[in-house]
């Protein structure tokens, strides 16, 4: 909603033009980019945020690597009273035929915090689930759905040493799979891989006032990972029609999903 920043058809942000890999994502005064593809990383739940801002002509160099613009997240403490939320419990159905088919997407958001010991320590925790069904028209129902999903938990303390000085720990972790990703016309879901990955975030940040200046101090430390594997150990066939699997064992589920699809007959390649 900002002017200046557009997200494009693949998800990416761009800031003033500038992509992802050009900018900077900061939570809590640490960067989250993911370093293996310098893509913003890991996403605060928007139940967790206190405040969030786009500068699109930074100049500090404390914002990390980045030449375009840079996205700074500040995440809220628990309250001084105990609070639970749930929000969007109800999933999106899918209607085909005027008969339902199951579900769309699902996207519930849980968040809940409150004092551990009064006025000194202090509880937040935030998790978020989303699943999406993505339909290929050019597929035939139902083996036409790439299903996405994803979790995504944030947890922080907080400890008030003192008007001047207060200690926070966060903890982040992501997952989210992909099966049947990239599924296409020519790559059914026999041959179509399936797509892993997760992310974590353990950082310790220790704020002190002296006269009129914070000091901060941030420890933080982050592990990603991600994986792609096949729906099966056979071989694969390109043809000019779509890619086939031919020859060896399949589990019994794709083997009646091969039996109710089938392709017209051309020569191998």
């Amino acid at each position: 909603m900002l002017p200046g920043v557009t997200r494009s058809a693949d998800g990416e942000i761009l800031i003033d033009g500038g992509a992802e890999h050009s900018s900077a994502y900061v939570v809590n005064g640490t960067d989250v980019t993911d370093p293996g593809t310098g893509r913003f990383g890991l996403s605060v739940p928007v139940d967790s945020l206190e405040s969030l801002s786009v500068i699109k002509s930074p100049f500090l160099a404390e914002y990390g690597r980045f030449s375009a613009g840079v996205v700074t997240a500040e995440t809220r403490r628990g309250g001084e009273k105990w609070h639970f939320e749930l929000n969007d419990p109800f999933p999106g159905f899918r209607i085909r035929s005027l008969h339902l088919r199951g579900v769309r997407d699902y996207s519930p958001r849980v968040s809940f915090g409150g004092p551990l010991l009064a006025n000194k320590l202090y509880f937040a925790e935030a998790f978020q689930y989303a699943m999406e069904k993505e339909t290929v028209r050019t597929l035939p129902f139902p083996y036409n759905q790439s299903k996405h999903e994803s979790n995504n938990s944030f947890s922080q303390f907080d400890y008030i040493f003192s008007t001047t000085h207060f200690l926070t720990a966060t903890s982040q972790v992501t997952q989210q799979h992909t099966n049947f990703a990239n599924l296409t016309y020519s790559m059914a879901e026999p041959v179509s891989p399936s797509f892993r990955a997760f992310a974590r975030l353990f950082a310790l940040t220790d704020h002190l006032a002296v006269g009129t200046t914070l000091l901060s101090s941030t420890l933080s430390v982050q592990e990603f990972g991600a994986g792609t594997g096949a729906q099966g150990d056979s071989n694969m066939v390109l043809t000019p029609t779509g890619d086939q699997v031919l020859g060896m064992p399949l589990s019994s589920r794709l083997r009646r999903k091969l039996l109710s699809y089938r392709r017209p007959s051309v020569p191998r390649l």
